[in-house]
């Protein structure tokens, strides 16, 4: 997560939300790196393939103005006890 600057933003909640109530992750919050890492849970089988979508969400509460932005991913279904699939997510907020 960085800032209009490019520097790395601490403290900015991220979640990832899937179309329906199939996916989701809980919020975390980004380190002071800007780093952040989300576990996705699908309940229910993907309708096609072995992959799915999902927004990540970001929101920062870190001046006067609160700032949004959201991406679309797409990702691997992988089975519990399997290894996860691994992205690197860069969004950056309107944050001085």
């Amino acid at each position: 997560m960085v800032g209009a600057r490019g520097q790395p933003l601490q403290g900015v909640s991220v979640i990832a939300i899937g179309s329906g109530s199939d996916t989701r992750s809980g919020y975390e919050l980004t380190d002071q790196d800007g780093q952040f890492m989300l576990r996705v849970i699908r309940y229910a089988p993907p309708p096609t393939g072995d992959s799915s979508s999902s927004w990540v969400r970001a929101v920062a509460n870190l001046g006067p103005q609160e700032s949004v932005d959201s991406l679309l991913v797409r990702f691997r279904v992988r089975p519990v006890g399997a290894m996860p699939d691994t992205l690197r997510v860069v969004i950056t907020l309107d944050v001085p």
